[in-house]
């Protein structure tokens, strides 16, 4: 019991949530770094000849860009999903306009894509990481790579889950994943802002969590 309660005071004080503020100075100097075209060239041919089966820890491709919490087809493997799972592991790409055997199918080509990633993401996140698209040709086809740097501050999507990449699969975090991910962001205090009307969204997703241990 007293080991409860010492854990249940340390998550009161580090379970809080912050607004990630990045002037864009720093913003450009923390951008993910991009492919040439060399390299785009090998990883799509990469895709295609592993059919569908190519993805890894730092890499996830899809067909289209999705934004809501559960796609169409009733999986929640969507954008917003993985820009979250990347930035609260360690980075990665978000490749869409493949399909789900690797087949090369293109998407169109938006001249202010980014603004147009941004703006879905400001409403489905709590915090947006920093990120760059690049489009790509690939066998006359547009491919967007969504290139997600790392967040020192646990991101959430709209339906209240943390999501981190594991075994080329997007999880929601345990418990002790995202106490140690805050304890982590205290760290970096010069780019946090605190927010305390947000703990109800905090502390909804932790009575989850520990609901779910305790079965």
């Amino acid at each position: 019991n007293n080991h409860r309660k010492d854990r249940n005071t340390t998550l009161k004080y580090f379970y809080l949530y912050f607004e990630y503020k990045v002037e864009e100075k720093v913003r450009k100097m923390n951008l993910p770094k991009t492919w040439s075209d060399e390299e785009a060239k090998r990883i799509f041919e990469e895709i295609e000849q592993k059919k569908g089966s190519g993805e890894n820890d730092a890499r996830d491709w899809k067909t289209k860009l999705n934004f809501n919490s559960t796609s169409q087809d009733g999986l929640n493997n969507t954008t917003q999903r993985a820009v979250s799972g990347f930035a609260n592991t360690y980075g990665g790409e978000v490749i869409v306009g493949f399909g789900s055997k690797g087949e090369v199918i293109g998407i169109e080509k938006k001249i202010n894509i980014e603004n147009e990633i941004l703006d879905n993401l400001k409403s489905k996140l709590n915090i947006v990481p920093i990120f760059q698209c690049n489009y790509y040709e690939h066998k006359g086809e547009d491919i967007l790579v969504i290139f997600v740097a790392q967040s020192k501050i646990p991101i959430r999507c709209d339906n209240g889950v943390y999501y981190h990449r594991e075994r080329s699969k997007f999880e929601a975090m345990s418990h002790e994943m995202l106490e140690q991910k805050f304890r982590e962001s205290f760290e970096e205090e010069k780019y946090l802002v605190l927010v305390e009307s947000d703990l109800n969204g905090l502390n909804q997703y932790i009575k989850i969590l520990e609901a779910k241990q305790s079965r």
